[in-house]
């Protein structure tokens, strides 16, 4: 099985793509295989093919990409549409943003470097 990285290489100054890499590294040290699904207009579709190929949850970054919705109308997340547990890391306190945490099952604090 797989983990789910999160990446938004758009984003200003891309932060999260070294992130990524940082995490990628320390999974595969450990003998966990990731797969980095970019966060743009294939971002359902890539993920259904990383579900294909086994996917354990997704971790994403400050909640980026926590309220997706599943459909245009629907009112449930992606998350629990594809019923993937989405891990969150935030180098912040979690009240600091709390709008971001609504629907994240765990939020996770992350060590310094990544601060």
């Amino acid at each position: 099985m797989n983990i789910v990285l999160i990446n938004w290489s758009e984003g200003e100054n891309d932060p999260f793509s070294l992130f990524n890499q940082c995490l990628a590294e320390h999974f595969l040290a450990n003998g966990r295989h990731t797969i980095t699904v970019q966060l743009d207009s294939d971002f359902a579709k890539n993920m259904r093919v990383a579900l294909d190929m086994g996917v354990d949850f997704a971790m994403t970054w400050q909640g980026l990409g926590s309220n997706l919705k599943a459909h245009e109308s629907a009112g449930t997340t992606i998350w629990d549409d594809l019923k993937v547990p989405l891990v969150c890391l935030s180098p912040l306190p979690r009240d600091f943003q709390p709008h971001r945490h609504l629907r994240v099952r765990l939020s996770l604090i992350c060590g310094r470097e990544f601060c």
